[in-house]
């Protein structure tokens, strides 16, 4: 009736009817210049595990840290706020579980970021 559908949108105490948005899959954001045995591997492996991905730069001359950042900056900007976002390197990692198990893996974190890096050692 016209009297419930009004109580469903005002009462305070009635249910609501607020849209939820759905989160979508995490993308994976990579910035690689040159197609190379490493990126072609990289790729099967987003495609094995489902990944939605963007390579960011292919065909571009590398222009330093500052490009690389720039492009990233520029992706992130075009997706939405509640996406799951992952940076990561083409050259040298490959997936090894789904889409859906990392992102519950993050949402286990309950954390905004989460950063990793692999060691460095330097010789002196």
């Amino acid at each position: 009736t016209e009297q419930e559908s009004h109580a469903l949108c005002t009462g305070s105490s009635e249910l609501s009817l607020t849209p939820v948005m759905p989160q979508p899959p995490p993308i994976v954001l990579t910035v690689a210049t040159s197609q190379t045995k490493a990126l072609a591997g990289w790729v099967r492996s987003m495609n094995r595990f489902n990944f939605v991905y963007r390579i960011l730069g292919l065909g571009e001359e590398f222009e330093g840290w500052s490009w690389r950042a720039r492009k990233y900056l520029q992706a992130l900007h075009s997706l939405p706020s509640n996406q799951l976002v992952i940076l990561c390197d083409a050259y040298d990692l490959l997936a090894r579980r789904d889409s859906a198990g990392l992102q519950a893996a993050f949402d286990q974190l309950h954390a905004d970021v989460v950063a990793g890096a692999e060691y460095c050692h330097t010789h002196n």
